[in-house]
């Protein structure tokens, strides 16, 4: 099982992925630009979440209105008002020359997650089969009921 923490902040990610229109949402190819965006028509968490980051961020800022999608690791950072460059690092500020780590890591620090809840969640491949459209990317549905589903059962 995920510690209560975890529980806790897996739940408001679930709920705030639910809301995220498709184009906004990959677990397939890392910095895919999709520029088509029409934050018109988001949801009021997006918006909120997209205007809180805009001053630092690469993913979730005006950047990320140029089309970049993030995954369940990717929405976590940038709900914490994290920077994510090009390459995968995390920073307290675009300006910052300090990384604090790759996303992955700095997601599941983040989530509270085990080193095999991590990977169970951020890698669908991983899913199990009720979750995945394998060949096709998780739409943000499913992405949030594999995340309660982990919170439920523990992998």
């Amino acid at each position: 099982m995920v510690s209560k923490k975890a529980a806790k902040r897996l739940k408001t990610l679930a709920n705030f992925i639910r809301k995220l229109p498709a184009e906004t949402f990959d677990m397939d190819v890392w910095g895919i630009k999709r520029h088509e965006y029409n934050f018109k028509i988001c949801e009021t968490d997006l918006k909120k979440a997209v205007s809180a980051a805009k001053k630092d961020h690469l993913c979730g800022t005006e950047d990320h209105l140029c089309g970049t999608a993030c995954c369940i690791g990717g929405w976590a950072i940038i709900r914490e008002k994290l920077c994510l460059d090009d390459n995968g690092e995390v920073y307290n500020s675009k300006r910052s020359k300090k990384s604090l780590g790759q996303a992955s890591d700095v997601a599941q620090k983040i989530l509270d997650l085990t080193d095999g809840q991590a990977n169970a969640l951020f890698y669908p491949s991983r899913w199990p089969g009720r979750f995945r459209n394998y060949p096709e990317n998780p739409t943000p549905v499913q992405a949030a009921d594999r995340i309660e589903f982990l919170i439920e059962k523990g992998f």
